[in-house]
């Protein structure tokens, strides 16, 4: 049940109904409680700290995810680790710390590229992309935004492949 909670919060998520969203990861976390499931209360608290970035709290969001990331470390859920770093990355890079993001990125793709998590690896990607634009490194931008794209290719992730196509569309063709 859990888990069909937190699958619903997702859906929430991302029809950006995020008061909703937040509901049903809170009612997740009480049923992973109740099963005494650490590892889907792991889960569920990450999925309200993507929550939590979306709605604009980078800091809080970012809090979340690094203890999350420990959870699941300690878990050894290294592919849901890394995801939580990748959030965590995404946290730093919005509250202006590009070398604190860095770090939290390259930390989550090696953890989706040794434990063969191509999801988090192109989510990864992504946000290495958004990394390098920001910086002005135009060029490694545009290589980790191909590189995303032909990981969601792979995996059949149309909206999020259409998604990256438009944000490489946007990213001007000049280097640094």
């Amino acid at each position: 049940i859990a888990q069909c909670y937190h699958n619903i919060a997702i859906t929430y998520r991302d029809a950006r109904d995020f008061a909703q969203a937040d509901e049903y990861e809170q009612r997740a976390i009480e049923f992973a409680h109740g099963a005494g499931s650490e590892r889907l209360v792991a889960l569920a608290r990450l999925g309200r700290a993507e929550i939590t970035f979306r709605r604009g709290d980078t800091q809080l969001a970012g809090a979340s995810a690094r203890r999350v990331a420990e959870d699941f470390a300690r878990l050894t859920d290294p592919i849901r680790e890394g995801d939580a770093r990748r959030l965590s990355g995404l946290a730093h890079l919005a509250d202006g710390r590009p070398d604190m993001a860095r770090r939290e990125i390259a930390q989550a793709l090696e953890l989706a590229r040794q434990h063969q998590g191509a999801l988090v690896e192109a989510e990864s990607l992504r946000a290495l992309a958004e990394l390098e634009s920001s910086l002005g490194d135009l060029p490694a931008a545009r290589g980790a935004a191909e590189e995303a794209i032909a990981i969601g290719e792979r995996l059949g992730s149309v909206e999020e492949v259409a998604a990256m196509r438009e944000w490489l569309d946007l990213l001007p063709a000049r280097s640094r």
